[in-house]
């Protein structure tokens, strides 16, 4: 019949959007989970370099003495 054949056409391309759905969404959140570490990082990062110029300061401060 024909109005099942629509209907099996119409349930197939829906299922074929939900998967590609899902696969956008979880591309989404590694993109996420990698922002995240990067952000991480970098701020680590740029605590380190603020800490070594922190202690330079101080061993020119204890050089200039």
């Amino acid at each position: 019949d024909v109005q099942e054949e629509k209907l099996l056409i119409i349930t197939t391309e829906i299922n074929a959007k939900q998967k590609c759905l899902e696969m956008l969404e979880n591309a989404r959140k590694r993109s996420e989970i990698i922002r995240q570490r990067y952000e991480e990082r970098i701020k680590l990062l740029s605590d380190r370099i603020h800490n070594a110029e922190d202690e330079k300061q101080v061993a020119v401060t204890k050089l200039n003495t």
